[in-house]
């Protein structure tokens, strides 16, 4: 067949939809890593997230509330490269267990999209994000087609046996 790889029999499909799921991923995690810079480094955001914790009564720990969503981040990125592998190894449960997890990341990132448009964010630098966002949700469905495709299907099937 044309969309299978050579060594293997496994559909480009699923090649694609990992490597674009990858890439994804690995944009997230460099973005995270970049803005927990920004922020540690900028006096003006602690003070402005040390603000918006007072009226939870935990501004005094902004600082630890900052290092506990960084670390966070980072185990989520692991746990998603995790299921990003086994779906490269043919393993079913990682296909339907990281399109769930996808699902739920994906509600704050619509919502954060949507709270901007309706805003009206004039920064050029929210903008940016937002597109950059706008195209991961795009290309992490487009990868969900692909790992559901037929061929896909197929050969998880195959392989799962």
């Amino acid at each position: 067949m044309v969309d299978q790889i050579k060594s293997g029999g496994m559909p480009i499909t699923v090649v694609l939809a990992s490597a674009a799921l990858f890439i994804v991923e690995i944009y997230v995690l460099v973005s995270n890593i970049i803005n927990f810079i920004i922020m540690i480094n900028n006096p003006l955001l602690l003070h402005t997230i040390r603000l918006s914790l007072i009226s939870y009564k935990i501004h005094e720990h902004s600082i630890d509330i900052l290092y506990v969503s960084f670390v966070s981040a980072l185990l989520i990125s692991a746990l998603n490269v995790v299921f990003i592998f086994n779906i490269y190894k043919g393993k079913k449960w990682a296909r339907f267990g990281f399109l769930i997890l996808c699902i739920f990341y994906s509600m704050p990132v619509v919502k954060y999209i949507a709270d901007a448009v309706i805003i009206r964010v004039n920064s050029s630098y929210h903008m940016h994000l937002i597109d950059i966002r706008i195209i991961c949700l795009i290309v992490q469905f487009a990868a969900f087609i692909l790992l559901f495709s037929s061929s896909s299907n197929s050969w998880f099937k195959k392989v799962s046996k």
